[in-house]
């Protein structure tokens, strides 16, 4: 599964040897938030297909041990494996914003679980169908409402430079909060996608079949039973 990490503030990023587990185990790409101390605007990097490329920005971006770093490595379920799909995202309705690799926003979302929908196209992942058809739609953030949509999954919400946490299961290792941690299990191999491959999507029928033998084998999965459609541009 994917793998949310919290870094607050005056707690020093975990070692490249625990990202690049992280890594190894979600390698389906991964993004990172910053948000420097007394600011409510977070800055975001995302889209990374490497693991080099990932840790020579991590390191490069945070300049103070007192920014609060959040990073998300993604093992994709939902939508292509793709840069623009990486997380975290901001609240947009539309797709071109959502799949944005550099932006600041008040508000950016980072989410670990499945979140089935109905009617969610096969471009787009369920975070960033959630998100731009719930959450984008609501006047201000609902945090009752989003938890009650997302049971079982698990979210960092870092709202005016403040990280909310949602779900249960987190796990705290040296200052670190971490949404599971599978990952220090795991014996996979660290996977790298060469820029072009990574970009190879399957088309709609291929993702359709692939999706289907996800969802019959789980057990677990959160309905959401209306749902406004996004508008893409």
């Amino acid at each position: 599964m994917c793998v949310i990490a919290i870094k607050p503030k005056g707690v020093a990023l975990p070692s490249k040897d625990l990202l690049k587990k992280m890594w190894s185990d979600n390698p389906d790409g991964a993004g990172f938030s910053v948000t420097p101390k007394d600011s409510t605007e977070t800055f975001v990097e995302k889209g990374f297909l490497t693991f080099k490329h990932f840790y020579k920005y991590l390191v490069r971006y945070t300049t103070s041990i007192d920014d609060l770093v959040v990073m998300h490595f993604r093992w994709a379920t939902h939508g292509y494996r793709s840069a623009g799909h990486t997380h975290p995202f901001p609240v947009s309705k539309y797709k071109s914003a959502l799949e944005r690799l550099k932006y600041s926003s008040d508000v950016v979302i980072f989410h670990n679980g499945i979140i089935l929908m109905k009617n969610q196209p096969p471009t787009w992942s369920d975070t960033m169908y959630y998100i731009g058809g719930v959450i984008a739609h609501m006047e201000k953030l609902d945090y009752q409402k989003i938890i009650e949509h997302t049971t079982g999954n698990r979210l960092c919400i870092i709202d005016q430079g403040v990280p909310h946490i949602t779900g249960e299961g987190w796990a705290e290792e040296e200052g670190i909060f971490y949404s599971n941690l599978s990952w220090k299990a795991s014996k996979r191999k660290m996977i790298t996608y060469a820029s072009t491959s990574a970009f190879q999507e399957m088309n709609d029928a291929e993702w359709d079949l692939y999706m289907r033998s996800i969802e019959k084998g789980s057990k677990k999965l959160t309905f959401v039973d209306t749902i406004f459609a996004p508008y893409e541009n």
